[in-house]
């Protein structure tokens, strides 16, 4: 009698995938950029270049995104799990309150100093496809939002800057806060986005409603990995 022995496949090694974030910044006619992850571990931004000489590195994976070799705070399994074992309701609730703010922040962030002319921040926000500016200070801290709604309807041939935009009421979070409450404050301020920005009160990020209501919704279903 011949027995067999059934070898289980190699357990991969636990990933997290952390998806690319671009930050575009414009002081006049001078245009930088810079990319950045928000780290599920340390919950805050943090640069490529620190992101390289991190032990946990696995491998850059694309131009999108870098591959962290440590398991997710959160699997799908144990969200679904999670979930599953209570109200969908309240299990992403649960969820929500112990997720980052800049967690679900989106990958584009355009920022502009007051005196860059209306004309050059359109013209970037519209090549990123990014919702609109923020108006930032010496420090790149957040003073101001301008939609591009509001950059597009601004004759070009006036040559104005975003200081003479009138101001849009907008909402800061600091990336440490939890997505539970973001997603109060922007429905209470009735705010379709907020800034969000790190310890020191630089911009990290731009929220909308909509990203925080895909969130919900990934939530609700189980699906909480990836960029």
């Amino acid at each position: 009698m011949v027995r067999f022995r059934l070898t289980p496949p190699p357990r991969r090694p636990p990933e997290t995938r952390l998806a690319l974030r671009r930050l575009t910044l414009v002081d006049g006619d001078v245009i930088e950029h810079r990319s950045f992850v928000f780290c599920p571990f340390r919950a805050v931004a943090t640069d490529t270049v620190e992101c390289m000489t991190c032990a946990d590195l696995a491998r850059v994976e694309t131009v999108e995104a870098i591959v962290c070799a440590r398991e997710a705070p959160l699997t799908d399994g144990e969200a679904l799990e999670l979930i599953s074992r209570r109200q969908i309701y309240s299990g992403t609730e649960s969820l929500a309150a112990r997720t980052p703010v800049g967690a679900v922040a989106g990958t584009v962030v355009v920022c502009a100093t007051p005196t860059t002319r209306i004309a050059v921040v359109e013209s970037v926000a519209s090549e990123l496809a990014a919702p609109g500016v923020v108006v930032i200070d010496e420090a790149r801290r957040p003073t101001a939002f301008v939609s591009r709604a509001s950059l597009v309807a601004t004759p070009a041939a006036l040559a104005l800057t975003l200081a003479d935009c009138q101001d849009e009421a907008f909402t800061i979070f600091d990336e440490r806060d939890s997505l539970a409450h973001a997603l109060g404050r922007l429905v209470h301020d009735r705010q379709r986005a907020a800034v969000t920005i790190d310890a020191v009160g630089r911009v990290t990020g731009l929220v909308s409603d909509l990203e925080v209501l895909r969130w919900l919704a990934r939530a609700s279903r189980g699906h909480m990995s990836g960029g």
